[in-house]
């Protein structure tokens, strides 16, 4: 599909707010207990979710809405007693589905599933290079063989992998074997390294995100640039509010009770796919989105903005309100700075 086209098809599906990407968080547990999850609060929760038949009308009710891409999430997915029935019933619906895992838990009968009925994209977090940060950092020691396995399984049944590594302090020294893994493997390789503050305020697990300095001198050479330079220095048009965010305008999420909502930075109302109207919720998200997303912050005149990965919601849950001073230690900024050698 030409750029023009895809430009296109994007315009009209927002212009007819079709809901046509949906994150569906199956469950909140995982056999992970990751120092730096943002989910951390909610993980262990008692509450039971949705059931395999609850799952498969929330599915059938969205692709009737039109929506046609699934990011099945977590927690971590495969802790979902019938995540194989359930990806199998959304792949016949004619969904395109990426799925976000650990990769821990992915073994032979899994390999079969996807070889067969591939996915379009796996996307694996890798926390580090070695069992000793799967063990301080994951508190899961015996995961890092289990996730090597199951890239290289995945990798021979030509599974699209894509490896997402988390750079953080207790990792950095083990990025450059992520990058060198991904390519051996003919993965698709990316970094996060903004660590985000928990869903109920806490902020501590940005103490273990990495200076720009420190972000910058553990880069792979053919990555040191491209991170920074593809994404962040081109410019483009700004706009006001955090316009590469779609949430309540094409994108929604479902969480492991069936509500749908935003995303977990904004405080907004949730509701309940199986006993509201999808299409009063759908407009409530859209009234939302309004309200939390299409915002001026102290941030809106940056010229970088649309680049910084901090929207609205984050900025005010976890740095300041929405009109006072921009953040004293731009993280975009002093990177961009770092990189450039000022």
């Amino acid at each position: 599909m030409s750029n023009s086209l895809k430009e296109s098809f994007s315009s009209y599906i927002k212009s007819k707010h079709i809901p046509i990407r949906a994150v569906i968080q199956l469950t909140y547990r995982c056999n992970f207990l990751c120092l730096h999850c943002y989910e951390t609060p909610l993980k262990g929760q008692k509450i039971p979710g949705l059931s395999l038949n609850e799952w498969k009308y929330v599915l059938s009710l969205l692709r009737e809405k039109g929506c046609m891409f699934l990011a099945f999430t977590g927690g971590e997915v495969f802790c979902c007693p019938y995540f194989t029935e359930l990806y199998l019933y959304a792949y016949d619906l004619g969904y395109k589905i990426t799925i976000m895992s650990n990769g821990s838990l992915i073994g032979p009968n899994i390999i079969k599933v996807f070889s067969q009925k591939k996915p379009e994209k796996i996307n694996i977090t890798l926390y580090g290079m070695s069992q000793e940060t799967y063990d301080t950092f994951c508190r899961n020691a015996v995961a890092f063989s289990a996730v090597l396995k199951a890239i290289k399984m995945l990798r021979k049944k030509d599974v699209n992998v894509t490896i997402t590594f988390i750079s953080n302090k207790y990792n950095a020294h083990e990025l450059r074997g992520a990058y060198s893994l991904a390519k051996q493997e003919g993965c698709g390789f990316a970094q996060y390294y903004r660590m985000r503050a928990y869903t109920n305020g806490d902020k501590s697990p940005q103490t273990l995100q990495l200076s720009p300095s420190e972000l910058i001198n553990v880069q792979p050479e053919a990555e040191r640039k491209v991170l920074f330079q593809k994404e962040l220095l081109n410019k483009y048009d700004r706009v006001v509010g955090f316009t590469s965010c779609n949430a309540g305008l094409t994108n929604l999420s479902v969480d492991p009770y069936g509500n749908c909502f935003l995303c977990d930075s904004i405080p907004g109302e949730r509701y309940n796919i199986l006993t509201s109207d999808f299409d009063v919720a759908w407009a409530k998200l859209y009234e939302q989105r309004l309200r939390y997303i299409e915002v001026k912050t102290a941030c809106s005149k940056c010229e970088n903005y649309t680049h910084c990965g901090l929207c609205a919601p984050t900025l005010i849950m976890e740095y300041y309100g929405y009109n006072e001073k921009p953040i004293p230690e731009c993280v975009f900024h002093n990177t961009l700075r770092t990189l450039l050698g000022e």
